[in-house]
């Protein structure tokens, strides 16, 4: 673990463009060694998009490498990297109403696992108090690590799925912002429904009324 933080601590002194290079290169290079996770991500694209030539999801999958490869290299910046620059590279549209729904009640933000939603929770915490669920991980010493690196700005709270949703339920109440990840996996409590062209498994955490 202290290589691998001592390792991202070293990345993060590199500018954006470098890292987005080293990302493009080492995507590539995964892709071709990888070759089990190259056949889940092309067997996923083929069954969402079947509309799309086997060529065309070999380069979506190629940039999905990529994406993948740079957010993780990347992940120093979003760790260690001072707040003053970071708010240089990460920029808000529409904050203001994002202030106004919090001057309003309680605040449920949705972001899907997509990349950077980890480096944008962590520069939203530090303008907003932030409420969110992650999965605790089974060597205590790395979860002490994720922790104390996501809420560096001192603005965020975090809770384990084990712990539930009644924290979260609570602090809502007081004025704080849910980051909500719709995508977790909530074992027995997940159901099976159409997703594009495919059945996927959801997970109902929220639903919509009048």
């Amino acid at each position: 673990m202290k290589i691998s933080l001592f390792f991202l601590w070293l990345l993060h002194f590199l500018p954006l463009s470098v890292i987005n290079t080293l990302g493009i290169l080492v995507g590539n290079l995964a892709y071709l060694v990888a070759s089990q996770r190259r056949r889940v991500t092309l067997t996923n694209l083929a069954l969402c998009f079947p509309q799309w030539s086997e060529a065309n999801c070999q380069r979506i999958a190629k940039k999905h490498f990529q994406a993948f490869a740079t957010h993780i290299l990347s992940q120093g910046m979003a760790w260690f990297t001072p707040l003053h620059q970071m708010k240089k590279i990460i920029h808000y549209e529409h904050f203001e109403y994002l202030e106004e729904a919090l001057r309003e009640g309680p605040v449920i933000i949705l972001a899907p696992h997509f990349f950077g939603m980890d480096t944008g929770g962590i520069c939203l915490a530090a303008d907003v108090n932030l409420l969110s669920l992650y999965a605790r991980h089974k060597n205590l010493d790395i979860d002490q690590q994720i922790q104390r690196h996501r809420l560096r700005w001192g603005r965020g709270k975090m809770f384990s799925r084990q712990e539930g949703i009644r924290p979260i339920v609570r602090d809502l109440k007081t004025g704080w912002a849910f980051y909500y990840h719709p995508d977790l996996d909530f074992g027995p409590k997940e159901y099976f429904c159409g997703f594009l062209h495919s059945t996927s498994s959801h997970c109902p955490g929220l639903s919509a009324s009048e």
